[in-house]
């Protein structure tokens, strides 16, 4: 599945993050990353093949109820290698 087939999942976490009570500076950058994801999902989808294994370990912590400072950075760890796998 492409990359922007996810597009629900990112929408769902990133309302989490929104609804947290206290927040800090991670969360408020990811919230801001996750959206631009949002926007520009189907681009994406050149960089991210949907056999790629990162895209799975991505996938898991979008749908983990986790909004801590380890599993974001993870998540956001995921994107680089994506775009670095690419280049």
């Amino acid at each position: 599945m492409p990359f922007s087939s996810h597009r629900e999942e990112l929408n769902t976490y990133c309302k989490h993050i929104t609804a947290l009570p206290e927040k800090d500076t991670i969360h408020t950058l990811s919230q801001d990353g996750l959206q631009h994801l949002l926007i520009h999902c189907n681009s994406f989808d050149r960089y991210i093949a949907p056999s790629n294994p990162f895209l799975k370990e991505f996938l898991e912590y979008i749908c983990s109820p986790e909004f801590d400072r380890e599993n974001i950075f993870s998540l956001f760890e995921c994107l680089v290698i994506f775009l670095e796998k690419n280049n």
